[in-house]
């Protein structure tokens, strides 16, 4: 069974960029970027959901914007900070390679 990570159709959520970018013809790479604003509220929600479903070893799927993604366990972890002059920025990452 999939954990489901979206499924907050009920809750408004804004989008910030919704820049499903143009997709860049690379030899080996499509690319494309989606970024979603959430209330304090939308955003535990999902963090919880992410977190159950990483500790349980199972892939999830999770909404951003218009998108479903589904993320394998095999996943890679990171949590990321960057800082370029006052402003700030943390990220929770998980990478893998599609198949």
């Amino acid at each position: 069974m999939v954990p489901e990570v979206s499924g907050l159709s009920s809750l408004p959520a804004r989008v910030s960029k919704n820049s499903d970018l143009p997709e860049l013809q690379h030899p080996t790479k499509l690319m494309s970027e989606i970024e979603e604003t959430l209330s304090r509220y939308q955003f535990a929600i999902r963090l919880r959901r992410l977190a159950d479903a990483v500790e349980s070893g199972n892939p999830f799927t999770i909404g951003v914007g218009s998108k479903s993604v589904r993320v394998p366990p095999s996943a890679v972890r990171a949590i990321v900070h960057e800082r370029e002059g006052e402003e700030n920025e943390l990220e929770f990452q998980l990478s893998w390679k599609q198949r």
